[in-house]
């Protein structure tokens, strides 16, 4: 076995503003921050979904800065690097000698992130004969490197995030059903920028502030903001980005005006992922729509699906409901 190439560790700067870095004040990002407010304090793991670009890592920080974790480490893996012969090394470790290469001992991701948090993006392509040594360490938090002969105990807080829907994978026999209910304990989704479309500009000038220092300092032009406002952002944020860089890049007089968009229309549009309420159990969904004092799109929101399915699904319970009790009621 040769020894693996190190994977890139992102340890988080703690940035205590209440933003934390989450530009928007549309519903759907409010609505993600008083999320984030809630889940940061806890243990328990948590999944984030949502589509590429729509900043998955970036809520993985914010859940570490608002933790009591915030002063230890944010070690960050992408797990589409990792493949099978690499997993265990990479986050198990290994002691010196234990296999040919090895000529130094490595502590592996799994004890680096003890005390902090461990964010493992793109989780859907962990490999599948690695998701159960994954799943024990959530259960016992308990690891041993490559040759070592004794057991470690270690404590970190779990983040995951995922482009794919899980749900299809597990389906697919891909994913273990098992692995995702301790994944899914605690979820979150990321909107997509084309929901969300009042937060253009902010974001566009927050891009803009950023880049000024490589770029110099860049004005948008009504017309330029009127369309940003009107694509629907496929590649998200991460595509906002690129385009303002590309624009203020070439801007003559330094304001960007439409014609300096370069905004790329794909000749099919990118199919959105869709969470589907497949496998949520029917306490889950009332107690989240409870939760939203029954309003079915904030509901709708954290699973990632339309509020037409999530109200669909409200009333196949209801329906079953008035069944049940119907029936008690012939007894």
């Amino acid at each position: 076995m040769e020894a693996a190439n190190p994977i890139q560790m992102r340890t988080q700067t703690v940035d205590r503003r209440p933003d934390l870095g989450i530009v928007g004040s549309s519903s759907p990002i409010c609505l993600l921050r008083i999320e984030l407010a809630r889940l940061a304090p806890l243990n328990a793991p948590v999944l984030i979904v949502g589509e590429s670009g729509t900043g998955k890592e970036l809520v993985a920080r914010g859940l570490h800065t608002c933790s009591r974790r915030a002063d230890n480490r944010f070690v960050a893996v992408n797990c589409g690097a990792l493949t099978e012969t690499m997993f265990e090394d990479i986050l198990f470790g290994h002691e010196r000698g234990a296999f040919t290469g090895a000529g130094a001992s490595h502590c592996g991701l799994f004890a680096q992130a003890h005390g902090g948090t461990l964010f493992l993006d793109e989780i859907g392509e962990l490999p599948f004969s690695q998701q159960a040594a994954l799943l024990r360490v959530l259960d016992t938090g308990i690891i041993r490197r490559i040759g070592a002969e004794r057991e470690e105990k270690t404590d970190f807080r779990l983040v995951v995030a995922t482009n794919r829907n899980l749900t299809e994978m597990i389906e697919d026999g891909a994913f273990r059903l098992d692995l995702y209910h301790r994944l899914a304990t605690l979820k979150i989704v990321t909107p997509p920028l084309r929901n969300r479309p009042k937060d253009i500009p902010l974001l566009a000038r927050h891009f803009l502030d950023a880049m000024e220092g490589d770029v110099g300092r860049r004005e948008l032009h009504r017309d330029a903001v009127n369309r940003l406002e009107d694509h629907s952002w496929p590649g998200n944020a991460r595509e906002l980005r690129n385009v303002l860089y590309r624009a203020a890049a070439f801007a003559n007089d330094g304001a960007i005006h439409a014609c300096d968009l370069d905004i790329e229309v794909p000749e099919k549009a990118i199919k959105p992922v869709v969470f589907r309420l497949d496998g949520v159990p029917d306490s889950r969904i009332l107690e989240t729509l409870a939760k939203y004092k029954g309003n079915v799109a904030a509901a709708a929101r954290q699973y990632g699906v339309a509020r037409t399915t999530l109200r669909d699904r409200v009333s196949r319970i209801e329906e079953m409901e008035a069944r049940s009790i119907r029936s008690i009621a012939l007894a």
